[in-house]
This record gives structure tokens, C-alpha cells and sequence, in this order.
């Protein structure tokens, strides 16, 4: 009987203390203080996808479609991103139309894009909100054709 006595106050004691460990109750987070000051990484998603028309070496018209997100430092400029989206839209729609063939189809030219598009909304937004609100843009579908 005493092993049985045993083995169930096992069973009670080992969640018991992974729930301690957990931080399980009182105060939640460790008692560690969140440093104001320190970024929080957000991300905006660019939805729906950009489909904007490129010029082709024969004059024909190509086109791109890019899902984007954009990388912010923080909520108050998550809600400055969300609020200038069209702003941005037209930023990268102006970018995109004006570049060749050769950068739309290069991978090094399609980083190059990706970081004039970065630099051209940041530029835009800085006139609006007085701040770079675009920490990177990613490119995290790109097709053409």
C-alpha cells in the first residue's frame, strides 16, 4: 500500500512543479520588467498581392506580381503603416513600372528593387509622418512574366 500512497503522490507533485516552473499564476512573465524603449517587431502584410506592368527589351508589356510585408519597429507604426497602405501601394506600383526587364528577371536586380522600393516608401513616409517607419520590405513571393 505505501508504494501505491508513493507513486501517487508523485504523480501530483511532478505537475505541480512544472507548473512552477512555468511561471504558473502569479505575476506571469518571471517577474522580468518589459523595457518600454526596446522595438517590438510587427509585420504589415501588403494584401493583396502588388500586379503592376513592366516595360520588356522589345516593348512589350511584362508584368510582376509581389506578395509583400513590411517590418515595422513597433505598434505605433504598424497602425502608421496600415493607415498610409495606399500611399505605399503607389510607391512601389511607381518603382515597379519603371524598371527593365533585365533588373525584373536578375536576382541581384530583384534585391535591387526590393531595397529602391524599401528606400522610395521610406522616403514617402518620412515626408507624411515625419519618420522611416519601413524597417526591411520582403519579398516573400515574386513572379513574373
Amino acid at each position: 500500500m505505501t508504494k501505491m500512497a508513493r507513486l501517487l503522490f508523485l504523480c501530483c507533485l511532478f505537475p505541480a512543479m512544472a507548473w512552477a516552473s512555468e511561471g504558473g499564476g502569479e505575476g506571469e512573465g518571471g517577474g522580468e520588467a518589459v523595457d518600454p524603449n526596446k522595438p517590438v517587431i510587427s509585420y504589415f502584410s501588403l494584401d493583396p498581392e502588388i500586379i503592376t506592368n513592366y516595360i520588356t527589351a522589345n516593348n512589350d508589356m511584362g508584368y510582376v506580381r509581389i506578395k509583400i510585408e513590411l517590418m515595422v519597429n513597433s505598434a505605433a507604426d504598424l497602425a502608421l503603416v496600415q493607415k498610409h497602405e495606399p500611399l505605399i501601394r503607389d510607391t512601389i506600383n511607381d518603382v515597379l513600372g519603371k524598371e527593365t526587364v533585365e533588373r525584373i528577371r536578375s536576382l541581384k536586380g530583384r534585391d535591387l528593387i526590393r531595397k529602391e522600393c524599401q528606400d522610395k516608401v521610406n522616403e514617402r513616409l518620412l515626408k507624411e509622418t515625419g519618420k522611416n517607419l519601413v524597417r526591411d520590405l520582403i519579398f516573400t513571393n515574386y513572379l513574373y512574366q
